[in-house]
Parts: structure tokens; C-alpha cells; sequence
């Protein structure tokens, strides 16, 4: 069975076989910083706006809860980073097909386990 290779998938492949190391880094490392930086922009303001309400117990409860965010943070990075890992291997390897099934095992796992941090709060 032959695969073919759209474009998109060409240009990603270049990144992984092709591309200098730098570049690679840089092109699958910047999405991951500014998604970061999202995060912690927003809770930065989250806490200014909180604080600027004049409820110490309010602003208690953020900082209470960033464990728990953080927890939750930390079950999304093994998720990511551990599934692209074994991705990353699978391509060198050129197992095409697994790597559709891990991808899809890394989707829907983290699908359920943001369903069931959901509900926590219930």
C-alpha cells in the first residue's frame, strides 16, 4: 500500500528529515511558546482584575487553585510532549500508520481527561 503524501504533509516531513536542526526546533518551538506565554498572560490579568476588586478571599481562591492548574498543565504536557516524542520516532522510522494511531490515542486521551478535569468542579 502506497501512502500519499499531500502537501502539507510534505512540508512537514521536510521539517523532520530535511530541515537543520535550528530550524526545526524553531519552527515547532514557537506555537509552544506563544501558547505558554497565552497561559501566562492570562493569568496575570486574571489576578490584577481580581485584585482590583478589593476581595482578599477572591484573590485567595486563584492562588489556592494554581496547584491544581498547574496538575492539570503538568497531565497536558505528558500527554504532548510524550506522544510526540514516540511520534517523532515513528517518523524517522517511517511507520506512517502508527503514527496516525498515536496521534489519534493522544487526541482522545487527552479528549477524556479534560472531560473528566471538567468535571472536578461538580
Amino acid at each position: 500500500m502506497k501512502k500519499v503524501v499531500t502537501h502539507m504533509d510534505a512540508e512537514n516531513l521536510h521539517y523532520f528529515e530535511k530541515a537543520p536542526v535550528a530550524k526545526a526546533v524553531a519552527h515547532f518551538a514557537v506555537p509552544m511558546m506563544l501558547g505558554t506565554s497565552m497561559s501566562v498572560v492570562y493569568s496575570i490579568l486574571n489576578a490584577y482584575f481580581l485584585g482590583t476588586l478589593g476581595d482578599t478571599a477572591m484573590l485567595t481562591a486563584l492562588a489556592l487553585t494554581l496547584p491544581l492548574f498547574a496538575a492539570i498543565m503538568a497531565l497536558g504536557n505528558l500527554i504532548g510532549i510524550g506522544s510526540g516524542a514516540f511520534i517523532s520516532r515513528l517518523l524517522g522510522e517511517k511507520k506512517y500508520d502508527d503514527v496516525k494511531h498515536v496521534s489519534s490515542f493522544a487526541f482522545y486521551t487527552s479528549l477524556v481527561l479534560g472531560l473528566s478535569c471538567s468535571r472536578l468542579r461538580h
